[in-house]
């Protein structure tokens, strides 16, 4: 009887965390792509994301291939939450989650790099509490499991977000070769925990600001004890631009970062504190 309470209550929780993002193993398909969600298809790169009887779990996942339009140009696949073109809200949530999972398959060619962006939104504040970014350059011929933990600064996420495409050696779309290929299923957020441990986010208030920046911008943060903190500036395909190493003090600190040597466009600043916990903000450069 426990057993079967427990198997019950644990198929319930993972129902109700699926429920968060919808046709999440894509089993569910009209007009050649995956209901729910935005594709490359919508850009015009009518060969790119194909229904792949290929699957983790279910009958049908997503298969993405860099491939040659029927205009003779070369375009990646595109893998995006919601169905708005060039989107970052993503799907509806009413809580922050702290796990995100999915299993995917990678074949690159010439370099190219499977890459995945995950965001946690906040409408009231029109601003993410959590980023991240992931490049695979390797090949995963099997299918293999990404759990990511996601930490937050503070407030209560609206929206989550999740993007799959393929980039080239460079980050960049422009140098793509046909033929490298991503195969994803079954994508789900979820909470390992009953609660979601404080980051340094939460427990030291960290904010950014102002954002959009012109040639600097502020870091401050509160933390109740004396404690060494790198800060450092990454480009979005997560590559570190710049970064330094400074002491806190008990109660509220103040840090400058120059930005006035920042082409325009968006960066993520990360704290690291001398437990390894990371915290990640978005800002904008803009001269």
């Amino acid at each position: 009887m426990q057993k079967t309470y427990l198997l019950l209550t644990l198929t319930l929780f993972i129902s109700i965390c699926k429920a968060q993002v919808p046709n999440n193993g894509f089993e569910n398909w009209a007009a050649l792509e995956p209901t729910d969600w935005y594709t490359s298809i919508g850009n015009g790169y009518d060969s790119t994301i194909y229904q792949s009887a290929d699957a983790h779990g279910g009958a049908s996942s997503v298969h993405g291939i860099v491939n040659i339009n029927s205009n003779g140009q070369i375009g990646g696949p595109q893998l995006s939450s919601g169905t708005i073109p060039n989107s970052f809200l993503g799907f509806p949530v009413t809580q922050n989650f702290d796990s995100c999972r999915y299993y995917f398959k990678f074949n690159p060619v010439g370099g190219d790099q499977l890459q995945v962006l995950i965001g946690m939104y906040e409408d009231a504040t029109q601003s993410y509490l959590f980023q991240d970014l992931k490049l695979y350059t390797a090949a995963y011929t099997s299918w293999t499991e990404e759990a990511i933990k996601m930490t937050y600064a503070p407030g209560t996420s609206t929206n989550f977000f999740i993007d799959f495409s393929i980039v080239d050696s460079q980050g960049g779309f422009d140098s793509l070769h046909v033929g490298s290929e991503f195969y994803i299923d079954d994508v789900v957020i979820y909470n390992t925990t009953a609660g979601i441990k404080n980051n340094i986010a939460a427990q030291n208030k960290f904010e950014v600001f102002p954002n959009p920046s012109n040639d600097f911008t502020n870091i401050r943060f509160h933390t109740s004890q004396m404690q060494k903190f790198d800060v450092d500036v990454f480009s979005l395909m997560g590559n570190k631009i710049k970064g330094t190493t400074l002491h806190s003090y008990s109660g509220i600190n103040n840090f400058v970062i120059a930005t006035n040597d920042l082409i325009n466009g968006y960066y993520f600043v990360q704290l690291k504190n001398e437990s390894g916990e990371i915290s990640r903000i978005k800002i904008a450069v803009q001269h």
